[in-house]
């Protein structure tokens, strides 16, 4: 057997063999990676076809659409006795800001000011939504009622903010001179958990470095192969980012493992790039016909990938 189809069945049993299945998230990420970019709309029979072979049931997919659905992430619509989910406008807000999240570099500048926002009091749902999304934009939870991360960049947070009945209320703060750098460690610690981060990037390297030597080493990728990796390499990436505040190196521990990580889920991801983009566009189709190629976008992440 080719050193990296073994490679890659050893990671994706792995993977298989995972309980519980959270087949939801995973279809978030593959909708994030593949779909979004091809136009936001897909067959679901492809969508079965592929995650069966990720060991998702095709029960379980219908079901974690429906929930989706629900959700806001996607709207369903028919053509005869098939059916197709395309992202609805909330859906898409959601995958601009996980893309920008994802395939950036990791932020190396820092000017000293933090973003914060104040939760206002409302419906324990409501509020504890707010909190989740900010979260995932790496605010940090820093006392009852008030949420704050580095000023850098903040792709459509004011969009976001604007949405919520009410608006919370945000503004721009700077730590005085005097401030002592041990509280400022402190509440770092306490408001972002950047031990169990840690360990997820060095999990996460552990598993996907000895698949990038395979496949540096192998011509003619399989497609099928190729795609699946992309998308559990995506998935496992974007599982950590949900807990890392990518916070500027200035306030991080000595030793972080996030740049690693992200420079081999860069290089993985671009060894995968040719032959998985070969293999969604045979096997994905829209209800008027195959996926449209990628827009241009799509190539600026992780610093430019080549499309050849």
């Amino acid at each position: 057997m080719d050193r990296f189809v073994k490679a890659a069945e050893q990671v994706l049993g792995g993977f298989r063999q995972r309980r519980p299945m959270r087949a939801g998230s995973l279809i978030v990420s593959f909708f994030g990676d593949v779909v979004a970019p091809r136009g936001g709309s897909v067959w679901l029979g492809g969508l079965i076809q592929i995650l069966e072979q990720m060991g998702v049931s095709g029960r379980l997919v219908r079901t974690s659409m429906y929930r989706l659905v629900q959700d806001g992430w996607f709207e369903a619509s028919k053509s005869g006795r098939k059916s197709y989910y395309s992202l609805t406008p909330v859906g898409g807000r959601r995958f601009r800001l996980a893309t920008e999240r994802i395939y950036g570099r990791p932020r190396d500048d820092w000017q000293g000011e933090w973003l914060m926002v104040l939760v206002p009091p409302g419906k324990g749902d409501q509020r504890d939504s707010l909190r989740k999304e900010l979260g995932w934009m790496g605010f940090g939870s820093l006392s009852t009622g008030l949420m704050g991360r580095p000023v850098g960049a903040a792709p459509e947070l004011e969009e976001f903010l604007a949405e919520q009945s009410p608006p919370p209320i945000a503004y721009r703060a700077r730590l005085l001179d005097s401030t002592s750098p041990e509280l400022l460690e402190e509440m770092i610690r306490n408001s972002w958990k950047l031990g169990e981060t840690e360990q997820g990037y060095q999990r996460f390297i552990k598993c996907f470095a000895p698949l990038l030597d395979a496949a540096s080493n192998s011509a003619n990728l399989p497609g099928e192969v190729s795609l699946l990796l992309r998308v559990l390499l995506v998935h496992e990436y974007r599982r950590i980012l949900l807990r890392d505040p990518q916070l500027p190196a200035a306030l991080l521990p000595q030793n972080w493992h996030g740049q690693l990580a992200y420079e081999l889920c860069r290089d993985l991801y671009g060894a995968l790039l040719g032959a998985s983009e070969e293999y969604v566009s045979a096997a994905l189709v829209t209800q008027s016909g195959p996926l449209p190629p990628p827009g241009s976008g799509f190539f600026s992440r992780f610093g430019g990938l080549n499309p050849a």
